[in-house]
């Protein structure tokens, strides 16, 4: 078991130390403090269950050892939507995504804590733990395969097909 202090863990989430202290204190991230008002413990274990709780409803099917090489994804999420909240028209119109080397779909994860309608989601990975996540919470994603096939022609057959020419 690793522990690290509070500073590390709100690190580690990419938030600050107040909003860690707030997760904390409504019971959404797990701590460890032998007494009160003593030095605050954080588990890595008790930030894969919050950022699975956070991130969405279903627990990835996949190790736990898997899910803590995931941990550092978590906090891309809210990088995203920040970055795409500057996007005009995102939440509009319905998406078509390519997501390249998408990982556990943390692109997915953003566009709906915007609140972006995802008409159709394809995506690039090779990690299968990782394919395994994106498939349990977003079942509809069409995986591409390895990016690098997309030095060949077939590989963007996949648009002909999604519009059904």
């Amino acid at each position: 078991m690793t522990l690290m202090t509070r500073k590390e863990a709100a690190a580690r989430l990419g938030m600050s130390l107040p909003t860690l202290d707030l997760e904390r204190s409504t019971g959404r991230l797990a701590y460890i403090q032998r007494k009160p008002g003593s030095k605050v413990w954080i588990t890595e274990e008790a930030l894969v269950e919050y950022l699975v709780r956070a991130t969405h409803q279903a627990r990835p099917e996949v190790s736990d050892t898997q899910a803590y090489k995931m941990l550092g994804n978590g906090w891309t999420v809210d990088v995203i939507a920040h970055i795409l909240s500057y996007c005009p028209g995102i939440i509009v119109e319905p998406l078509e995504v390519l997501s390249m080397y998408d990982g556990m779909s943390c692109g997915h994860l953003a566009l709906n804590k915007l609140g972006a309608t995802v008409l159709r989601y394809y995506a690039t990975e090779i990690d299968k733990y990782a394919i395994k996540t994106t498939q349990t919470n977003f079942p509809g994603t069409i995986q591409l395969g390895d990016a690098f096939q997309v030095r060949e022609d077939k590989w963007w057959s996949f648009f002909e097909q999604a519009k059904g020419v």
